[in-house]
Formats: structure tokens, sequence, C-alpha cells
């Protein structure tokens, strides 16, 4: 009896160990598994409000996935496509060539939370589709602020595009493709571009019509800015250096040397002949003189 006591204790025991190990071991696998749905998540949200957003404003007209949508970066090599099937284009395929990159950070407690998360997205309006149709030969876009968008031959050559300019016209498609390193930035960039692309279209011409009236003049607060063609950045303001102050102040100082000259040479031959040494006192006012006299003459 005893020993059947002590063999039932200890498969007890050895029960309860068990049975503990796979508790802890459990939790341990669960708390990964709910990080990882909650980021499958976050992105699976994101990607489908773009795509919306995309709907929404009439960004694009093939909804089956073969060359319009969007496309999310999780990480390296692994992209979410909006629809699902652009995974499989060469647009995807791009976008992989493009290296879009992902940035995370991890909080005080080593959940990753996301931060930074580039994203492309196709842009086909009927403003881009006139435009490219009328400039079939165009290498870049310039805009109204400066700025030149490049344009590409087909969707292969977009892992050759400028990656600074975040954006790049498709020739054979008629159509635009943008990208961000935050996908908060990537409707505004696009909207920009497309509006800019209005205004460059609706005022061409318009300066080559003659008037009838005065040249309008340019207000004491206007100032003309320039971009850099291939930053988009503003240049420093060029303004021309003005010498006229500078020539008078010397003419200036060269009279009043001279006259000084002289003054003093008829006080050295004075003193000179009764030697009385005080008028060397008339230097005291040499400084004197001469503030007067800049300050007179500016």
């Amino acid at each position: 009896m005893l020993s059947e006591k002590n063999e039932l204790t200890e498969v007890a025991e050895s029960a309860l160990e068990d049975s503990v190990a796979g508790s802890s071991e459990k939790d341990d696998d669960e708390e990964p598994d709910e990080k990882n749905i909650l980021d499958e998540l976050k992105h699976e949200i994101m990607v489908n409000y773009l795509f919306q957003q995309q709907c929404a404003r009439l960004w694009i007209a093939d909804g089956t996935g073969e060359v319009e949508g969007v496309m999310l970066k999780k990480s390296r090599g692994n992209y979410l496509a909006c629809p699902p099937a652009l995974a499989d284009s060469v647009f995807a395929d791009s976008c992989v060539e493009l290296n879009v990159q992902v940035s995370h950070f991890l909080s005080e407690v080593h959940s990753p939370v996301l931060t930074l998360q580039q994203c492309a997205m196709t842009v086909n309006s009927r403003v881009i589709k006139t435009f490219l149709a009328w400039s079939p030969d165009a290498i870049d876009v310039p805009l109204t602020n400066g700025l030149r968008v490049q344009v590409l031959p087909t969707m292969e050559d977009l892992p050759a595009a400028r990656k600074h300019q975040m954006a790049a016209f498709i020739a054979d498609e008629a159509l635009l493709v943008v990208w961000d390193d935050d996908v908060h930035n990537i409707i505004k960039r696009a909207k920009f571009i497309e509006d800019e692309l209005m205004e460059l279209v609706w005022s061409a011409g318009e300066d080559e019509e003659p008037e009838d009236g005065p040249p309008e003049r340019k207000g004491p607060g206007m100032v003309e800015v320039k971009y850099d063609p291939e930053t988009g950045e503003a240049l420093p303001e060029f303004r021309s250096t003005n010498l006229e102050n500078t020539i008078l102040v010397a003419f200036t100082v060269i009279i009043v040397i001279c006259l000084l000259g002289s003054g003093f040479r008829q006080v050295a031959i004075e003193m000179a002949v009764d030697h009385n040494y005080l008028r060397i006192l008339f230097v005291l006012l040499t400084p004197v003189q001469i503030f007067f006299t800049l300050v007179s003459s500016g």
C-alpha cells in the first residue's frame, strides 16, 4: 500500500509539473501571436483605407488588380496589396526592387509599434492621361513650383527611378506612381502633383497672349521664388551687389584726407615760423572733423 501510494504521489507531482510547464509555454506562445495579429491588423486596415481613398478620389480605373492599386510594405520582401491580385503584378515586383523601406521602434515593453511605413500607389486620372497623350516624347513633367517629375517608359523601369522625387509617370500605362516613407503623406503627395499638373495645363500659353495695357508691376511685397528642378526645394534669393554707397564713401574719405593734410601742412609752416607749438592741438579735432564729414555725406 505504501509503495502504491508513493507511486501515485510521484505521478501526480509529475502531471502537475507538466501542466505548469505547458501553461507557461502556452502563455509565452500566445503573447507573440497577439502581437503578430495586432501588427497584421494594422497593416490590413491601412492598406484598405488607402485603397478606399484611391477609389473615392477616382484614381483607379481598373479594379482587377493587374496594374492599379496600393502596395504597403510590412517588412523586407513582405508586402500587402489591395486589391490582393496586385501582389502578382509587375507593379508589385517593381516595388520590391525599388526597396521600399519600413521603420519600427520598440517601446518600454518591447512591443513593435508602427511608426513609418512606406507605401506605393497608382494614380489614374483623366488629367494625367490627357497630358501624357499630348506629350508622348516627354522625359519629365515640369510643375509650376519648378519640380520636374520623371517620366518612365514602362512599369518595368520603375526600380531605376530617382527615389528622392517620390513620384514617376508611367508612359505606356498613362498613370502616375507615388511613394512615400509615411502613409499619411502619400494621399497629400498625389493630390499635390495632380493639382500642380492641372495648374500647369490651365496656365499654359497665357504669357504668350499680347496685352493692350501696360505690363503689370510687382508690388513691393512680392518676391519671386525659384525652385530646384531636381529636388523641388526653394533656391536662395539672388541679390546683386550695390556699390554706389561704397564709392561715395571712398571719395569722401579721399577728399577729407587731402583737406586735412593741406591744413596740417599750413599749421606746420606757421609753427616753424613763430615756434608756437600750441597749434598742434588742432590734431585733437581730427576725429571730430572726420566723424561729422562722413555723417553728413551719408
